[in-house]
């Protein structure tokens, strides 16, 4: 599994399944609440701008 932090309050999480399928999901740390989103469709998706 690969950590990369993208700001202060968010990461992304990637997992290689296999060897032609990987797993992106991105961590949002909140005051209160935490998110995991599974995006699906790789980590530029959720790339800030």
């Amino acid at each position: 599994m690969k950590l990369t932090k993208i700001t202060n309050r968010t990461f992304m999480l990637t997992v290689h399944e296999s060897a032609d399928a990987t797993v992106n999901l991105a961590l949002i740390l909140g005051a209160k609440n935490n998110f995991i989103i599974d995006t699906g469709v790789g980590s530029n998706s959720v790339k800030p701008c």
